[in-house]
């Protein structure tokens, strides 16, 4: 066991860079979950090889039935909580701020083979995980005062401001699938499905609140936020004081133009994010699709 825990973990820690590399995303939450689940596997397993050599003896059979259940339940339950209650630690690495704290990582293990010529493995890691808990802290403070829209690899187009969503364009079954697990760790107050032609019923499911579904007209999200349909059917956001036009193919930001892979049109495997500041200042990341 202490074998598969350490090897999950180097694992983890050395495919940090290619995630940076290629996702510009880390979860460091993903490291507690797998030590964490690797134990219960353990026992999971145990309860599952018990119940298949034992299971035509009722009683027998039936306590490892139960277990295998019980232990089920407290995986899903553990990974649903961190998923709602943790997700934070899913840091940006693009953002300014994380490349800040990284910098400071490798200014400090530099000094240390300068002067010292060796590292304190311990005071590396409480540095590390100290700047970790800062950038995440700081991230997600950035997140919950910007305005987030996402232009998702199934076509449709999400708004995010604090506790308020408006999803755009989710005609297909893809995307019921993409904006439950995207809605699944947000806290949503406030939610609007515009021109959403998959089915209402599942995807007001998606939230907790009360939802609004609009086809035509202006709806204003929240102060950040308002939505207009154009006569041509485009439709035309106002994101603080920048303008977003969401046309059948095509996100318009700016100078920016993120292209939606409707039926195939576009061969465009990425993820298109921008972020909206008080201050009107637009940044845009496109990232791989996991």
């Amino acid at each position: 066991m202490t074998d598969s825990i350490l090897t999950s973990v180097f694992v983890l820690v050395s495919t940090f860079v290619p995630l940076i590399l290629f996702f510009e995303q880390i979860s460091f939450l993903s490291i507690f979950l797998n030590v964490a689940f690797i134990l219960l596997a353990q026992v999971l397993l145990v309860f599952t090889l018990g119940f298949n050599l034992l299971f035509w003896f009722p009683g027998v059979g039936f306590i490892f039935k139960q277990g295998m259940i019980i232990v089920a339940r407290v995986l899903i339950y553990i990974a649903s909580f961190c998923a709602r209650k943790l997700s934070f630690l899913c840091i940006d690495a693009s953002d300014p701020i994380f490349m800040l704290c990284a910098a400071v990582a490798m200014l400090f293990c530099a000094f240390g083979i300068i002067l010292f010529r060796c590292i304190n493995a311990r005071q590396a890691c409480a540095l590390f995980m100290v700047l970790v808990i800062i950038s995440s802290a700081m991230c997600e403070y950035k997140n919950n005062n910007s305005v987030i829209l996402q232009v998702t690899e199934n076509n449709a187009v999400i708004v995010r401001s604090g506790k308020n969503v408006a999803v755009i364009f989710a005609n297909e079954k893809d995307n019921y699938y993409n904006l439950r697990d995207f809605l699944f760790t947000l806290d949503v107050e406030n939610a609007v499905f515009v021109d959403c032609e998959y089915d209402n019923t599942l995807l007001g499911n998606l939230t907790s609140c009360d939802d609004d579904f609009i086809t035509g007209g202006e709806y204003t999200l929240c102060d950040e936020v308002h939505i207009k349909y154009l006569p041509d059917g485009d439709i035309a956001l106002t994101l603080y004081d920048s303008a977003v036009t969401v046309s059948e193919y095509t996100v318009e930001v700016g100078e920016y133009t993120a292209y939606r892979d409707v039926y195939g049109k576009y061969n465009d495997s990425r993820n298109y994010i921008f972020t909206f500041g008080e201050d009107t200042a637009v940044t845009v990341r496109r990232e791989t699709s996991a």
